[in-house]
């Protein structure tokens, strides 16, 4: 026979639609910043009051997800929040994607960058810094733009 008291089954004051509950924030971290930046509980410094502020059913903001993305690698990470105090809001990683990367070639006299302005990379003559091919969506397509024209001039 079943226990049905309410200690053995949830009550409906327990379950919800998450977006009435939690909330789903977005972070684009810039070139210079990491994954492993964003894991520190002070990088969220001047987060803190959006997230405490934000929800009266959730004024603390635990439990709350975090996207973070990184345009110029694309990479997609989800976090969650644990604790948010002043200054700081302290996160555990829940999952991370990150694209394979395609193989550098080390002695190539090409270099891959970020142009911000652009919001693109670009491949770089090293010895002069002359953009040769420019407007790849992600790093390993100015890659693999170096690989395929090395293999070009190499034939």
């Amino acid at each position: 026979m079943a226990d049905n008291s309410p200690k053995r089954r949830l009550m409906d004051s327990r379950f919800a639609v998450a977006s009435f509950r939690y909330n789903r924030w977005s972070a684009d971290l810039d070139e210079t910043q990491t994954l492993e930046d964003a894991l520190e509980p002070s990088f969220w410094s001047s987060a803190v009051d959006k997230i405490m502020g934000h929800d009266k059913l959730n004024p603390k903001g635990i439990g709350d997800i975090i996207e973070v993305r990184k345009r110029d690698t694309a990479l997609f990470a989800e976090l969650m929040v644990l604790e948010v105090g002043p200054g700081f809001i302290k996160v555990d990683l829940i999952r991370k994607y990150e694209p394979p990367a395609v193989p550098v070639i080390e002695d190539a006299p090409f270099t891959t960058k970020w142009n911000v302005g652009r919001r693109a990379h670009e491949v770089i003559r090293k010895g002069d810094h002359q953009v040769m091919a420019s407007g790849f969506q992600s790093k390993d397509g100015a890659a693999a733009w170096i690989a395929k024209h090395m293999t070009a001039i190499a034939a």
